[in-house]
């Protein structure tokens, strides 16, 4: 168990998250999302407080209590007043080493659940990112969706949860980061009072593997009003050298409303709402997304259009200002984003887990401002190639064939 801590006395609040280093990539296909069915069962009561209890424990004194699951890591964290603190560990303590796990609840929050995977399927443009996941990853648990597939969820047992939450929720995969009006003895002792000996023994695990990127064509039907379209192409690991590249090449191509794709693909032609680039880093691979959603009429116009922005950034690069620009943009973004306790409890928690290293501010704002043109150009070649693309789409029909040929064409 690792513990961190940021002291910021200028603030009345503290955030304090407990990271186990366990996600759906773990996941055997017959328990998919097993990982985020603990997450929420750890809600549903322990020996000293009933779900009811625990929803307003910190409630009924202005704090906040949640968790998330992704792929490789699980969080439970809250943010209260210092005077607090105590209270919200050892909250966090109770419900991560004496909940209790009853089959009613486990029952009942299957159909919590299932309806979960029901609203994130009828969300077609938060569907598809896991279609082209999925497509990307075909073989291979990073591919799995977190929530599970239905049948997996309906048919878990008792037996498979606890096993799984007793093998994964060990000493050496948690990191408790700790962030706020607080310093570094007063957090470490207080940790230790509710987390030293509770913690299950290690168990040994299988080996993660590394996926292979695979490229294809996928055309997913749905009656809609839209055709919702990604294209991935292979990304990198968190703590890659071409991290700091790989993001500004990101918020020039589709990270904003200033970039190429926004500019040219909505503002100039109108013929989209939506449309966006992202970055998706794993432990030791990842992959990049292009989103947007058009009419069926003017899938293939908005196609030719996004593979035209990146062919340009392979071919032309990008100019001295607008480098600058997105320079500023993400330090700005960057600075911004650490304004509060949770924030920073969240990044030190995060670079601890990926880069085994708390990475300064300055070192960061150092690393962006020594990205260089050639970088950009260096990394757009890299990674955007036609043999390297997954297209998925979702809706109406579309053209596989016309695809491939609009990609042979063009990239």
């Amino acid at each position: 168990m690792k513990i961190l801590v940021e002291e910021m006395p200028y603030l009345s609040s503290i955030s304090v998250g407990v990271w186990i280093v366990t996600g759906s990539r773990e996941e055997e296909k017959n328990i998919n999302g097993v990982s985020h069915f603990i997450e929420h069962m750890l809600f549903k009561g322990t020996k000293k407080r009933n779900a009811s209890e625990i929803a307003w424990t910190l409630d009924r004194v202005g704090g906040r209590l949640n968790a998330f699951t992704s792929k490789e890591i699980t969080c439970y964290h809250a943010t209260v007043l210092k005077e607090h603190f105590s209270l919200a560990l050892d909250l966090l303590s109770d419900i991560l080493f004496n909940s209790l796990f009853k089959e009613g609840d486990i029952e009942k929050e299957k159909q919590v659940i299932v309806e979960e995977i029901n609203l994130y399927e009828d969300s077609p443009t938060e569907h598809i990112n896991d279609l082209l996941v999925q497509t990307i990853f075909p073989q291979h648990p990073l591919g799995q969706p977190i929530s599970g597939k239905r049948e997996a969820v309906i048919h878990l047992k008792r037996d498979e949860i606890l096993k799984h939450f007793r093998g994964h929720y060990t000493p050496d995969r948690f990191v408790i980061s700790v962030a706020g009006n607080i310093g570094p003895n007063e957090t470490e002792k207080a940790v230790k009072n509710f987390f030293s000996g509770k913690l299950f023994t290690s168990s040994d695990l299988p080996t993660i593997s590394v996926p292979s990127f695979n490229s294809n064509i996928k055309v997913f039907l749905r009656d809609l009003n839209q055709v919702h379209l990604c294209i991935g192409t292979p990304g990198i690991p968190h703590a890659h050298d071409e991290r700091y590249i790989f993001s500004i090449l990101n918020l020039i191509l589709g990270g904003g409303m200033s970039s190429r794709l926004f500019q040219k693909i909505r503002e100039k032609h109108g013929l989209v709402y939506a449309i966006y680039s992202y970055l998706a880093p794993f432990r030791d691979t990842g992959y990049s997304g292009i989103y947007a959603g058009t009419n069926p009429e003017n899938f293939f116009q908005v196609l030719e259009l996004i593979f035209t922005e990146m062919v340009k950034l392979k071919e032309e690069g990008v100019k001295d200002d607008e480098l600058s620009m997105a320079k500023e943009h993400m330090k700005g973004g960057f600075l911004l984003s650490l304004e509060s306790s949770d924030a920073r409890m969240s990044r030190l928690a995060s670079s601890e887990i990926y880069l085994d290293r708390i990475i300064s501010i300055d070192e960061v704002l150092k690393k962006i401002d020594e990205v260089t043109l050639q970088d950009i150009r260096d990394v757009a070649n890299k990674y955007f190639k036609k043999e390297l693309l997954s297209t998925v789409t979702l809706g109406p029909k579309i053209d596989e064939d016309k695809i491939q040929k609009t990609i042979e064409r063009i990239m």
